[in-house]
């Protein structure tokens, strides 16, 4: 069978992804590589906000990084079991 004729018995979604320049895969890269990216630096951006943060909510600076702190360490915590019922 001829990779033509093969494209041929495609429907449906197969045969779009069939029909693409490039490698699907690579799609789903660069979708995985921008989310990690941005879900990186909107966890991370807590140390730029801190400031904003303690004059807003009028907390001590111990509070707030407490409260950081326990909402990091319970992702950190739950993040196998959230892996586990997501598949």
């Amino acid at each position: 069978m001829t990779q033509k004729e093969s494209k041929a018995q495609l429907h449906g979604m197969d045969a779009a992804l069939a029909r693409t320049p490039f490698f699907y895969g690579w799609a789903v890269v660069a979708i995985v590589f921008i989310t990690m990216g941005i879900g990186v630096n909107v966890r991370t951006s807590f140390s730029l906000l801190f400031p904003a943060i303690l004059n807003e909510f009028g907390w001590d600076r111990a509070t707030t990084a407490a409260a950081f702190s326990i909402g990091f360490a319970l992702a950190a915590i739950l993040a196998p079991i959230v892996g586990k019922l997501i598949e």
